[in-house]
């Protein structure tokens, strides 16, 4: 089974954030916007981007945008579970939410993997 679980993939984007280099993933996930009562759009990107501590990085495919004052605002993701993502080729922002991943780096995301 090639899945990781939700925490796995926590670890993966810390990891990211705190490369030298950016780090581009691909990725799955459903919208879901509770005060529009709207969702349910599954999202599929590669060529992503944390937008935490990795725009401005160098990275070997493209050469990123400096941020506007827009976009400095404080996301209170810790608060929220959530984590903001640019989809490089469109310069699209997205704000995921971690439960609501099922794929990261072309691996299953699942809530918990047992050990055997």
């Amino acid at each position: 089974m090639n899945a990781i679980s939700t925490a796995q993939m926590r670890a993966e984007i810390t990891r990211m954030e705190s490369s030298e280099l950016a780090v581009s993933f691909s990725i799955l996930f459903w919208t879901c916007n509770r005060k529009q009562k709207t969702g349910g759009d599954g999202i599929e990107l590669n060529d992503c981007l944390l937008m935490k501590n990795q725009r401005g990085k160098q990275s070997p495919k493209f050469s990123p945008k400096p941020l506007s004052d827009h976009h400095k605002k404080d996301p209170q993701n810790h608060v929220n579970n959530t984590f903001n993502i640019i989809h490089e080729p469109s310069q699209n922002i997205f704000k995921v939410r971690y439960d609501l991943v099922t794929k990261f780096q072309g691996k299953q995301v699942v809530p918990y993997i047992a050990h055997e």
